[in-house]
């Protein structure tokens, strides 16, 4: 029995078209249907603007009666109502970290870069040389992004997350059905984005890196900072940093959770209509090159860990 799966599974290539796919002539469910969506933002309204707590429980019930899905995309619906918010959050660790970041070398910083791809023949990823890369890119992923720690007083962090605690308990409520991090995962994610955000390759991706950042409400805290964290590790490599695709987001996570709930770990899904990555990608209305998968019953670690996990024992 896995009673502890937990699977972290990232899509790398899409594009994105329409929302749903016919599967024969029935049509293979994806999340929630558009009735089902529309009903939960109308209950996401009525919550938002009741004042009564007895009220909000009951609305809050009728939300779970959605399930899983249901509540993903009340948070999805809370992320995007305090996004303005979130964005000038995330905007004081940038600042913060602007005026600690250290200037490098451009010349010095090359010839570390060059070294660190060296150990990669022509260019292609082999298990020998990512192993023995590893240090390197970790070394340079210290060096060229701010640490969030220490870079606002307790006392200022404290103040700021103040007009977070209205959103508090049901956040957290929706949060741990959907099983993702909380309120206070969320904002340590928006205190990581906006310090990394001062990296030398964020500069050089900007464009990248802004698109992205705008797309962040839709997906998990953990997915932000994972995306992140691997276009960070493509910049080092030279490579262009990837953009966020929404709909292979949410493919990966149904595929995540169907492993998770039919305790199977594997590219190919037992279930009808979501064979391949490329039919799970159609059924959400995009287009997927491929698909890599992460497997760990330590529901502690995070996106990091996979990405490590990719590189070294890929």
């Amino acid at each position: 029995m896995l009673k502890n799966l937990s699977v972290l599974l990232i899509l790398l290539i899409g594009l994105s078209t329409s929302s749903w796919a016919k599967k024969s002539k029935s049509i293979v469910v994806v999340g929630l249907d558009k009735d089902a969506k529309k009903k939960v933002e109308s209950l996401f309204k009525k919550l938002q603007s009741s004042r009564d707590v007895v009220g909000k429980d009951k609305i809050y019930e009728e939300i779970k009666k959605h399930g899983y899905y249901g509540q993903f995309y009340f948070l999805e619906l809370y992320r995007k109502s305090m996004w303005r918010n979130l964005e000038s959050y995330s905007l004081v660790w940038a600042k913060a970290a602007a005026r600690k970041a250290v200037k490098h070398d451009s010349k010095a910083l090359d010839v570390k870069l060059e070294e660190a791809r060296s150990l990669l023949k022509k260019g292609e990823p082999s298990k020998a040389a990512c192993k023995k890369m590893w240090p390197k890119m970790q070394a340079l992923k210290t060096q060229l992004t701010v640490s969030s720690d220490g870079l606002v007083t307790a006392e200022k962090q404290k103040e700021l997350r103040k007009k977070f605690e209205a959103h508090r308990v049901y956040y957290n409520r929706a949060a741990s059905a959907a099983g993702e991090d909380g309120m206070d995962g969320l904002l340590q994610t928006m205190e990581y984005l906006g310090s990394s955000s001062e990296s030398t390759f964020y500069k050089r991706s900007k464009s990248t890196f802004k698109s992205n950042f705008r797309q962040f409400y839709t997906v998990r805290p953990s997915e932000m900072s994972g995306i992140r964290d691997l276009n960070l590790m493509r910049a080092i490599m030279g490579c262009k940093a990837l953009k966020v695709d929404p709909k292979l987001c949410s493919a990966s996570r149904m595929h995540s959770q169907d492993m998770k709930e039919k305790k199977f770990f594997a590219h190919e899904s037992p279930l009808a209509g979501k064979k391949s990555p490329q039919d799970r990608a159609r059924l959400h209305g995009t287009k997927a090159g491929g698909e890599n998968i992460h497997y760990h019953s330590n529901s502690s670690r995070k996106s990091f860990d996979a990405n490590q996990s990719w590189w070294v024992h890929q």
